[in-house]
């Protein structure tokens, strides 16, 4: 077959028209390969804008998650932020991956989440829990599930 192919691209004729049709033939080729392209750049536009999205969105979430601990109690805001930012640095420190380390930030920012379950008399009494203030807060482990 390419001893064919050979004589007949041995007469300048034959070689122009070979060249043509691989030409046009490229051309129909290169015109769909660029559409194609064209479609899987626009629909990885898209999936990058959906992911930006949920991406603000579980921030948002996060940051009034953690907004309604300062509100509960000041302190346990102020500890979880404080704790997040140290959690950060440990986890800089052992290299661990940028999505290890957003899950870190948000399990220390969110650690005490159930504590918005506790009543404040409870959060805040000077001394010793009775039994059933005690099993109450044993429970925040439950609450801190649920939300």
């Amino acid at each position: 077959m390419d001893k064919q192919l050979e004589f007949h691209l041995d007469e300048p004729g034959h070689l122009l028209v070979v060249l043509q049709l691989a030409y046009q033939a490229n051309s129909k080729i290169l015109a769909t390969s660029v559409n194609t392209i064209v479609l899987c750049a626009a629909e990885t536009l898209r999936i990058k804008q959906v992911e930006e999205r949920f991406w603000a969105l579980r921030s948002s979430v996060i940051c009034s998650f953690n907004q309604l601990l300062d509100l509960k109690d000041l302190n346990t805001g102020v500890h979880s932020t404080r704790l997040a930012e140290w959690g950060m640095r440990v986890g800089q420190e052992l290299g661990l991956l940028e999505e290890q380390l957003q899950n870190l930030e948000v399990a220390a920012l969110l650690h005490d989440i159930g504590k918005v379950g506790i009543p404040d008399a409870i959060l805040r009494k000077p001394g010793k829990l009775d039994a059933e203030e005690y099993a109450l807060m044993k429970s925040e482990e439950g609450l801190r599930k649920s939300v």
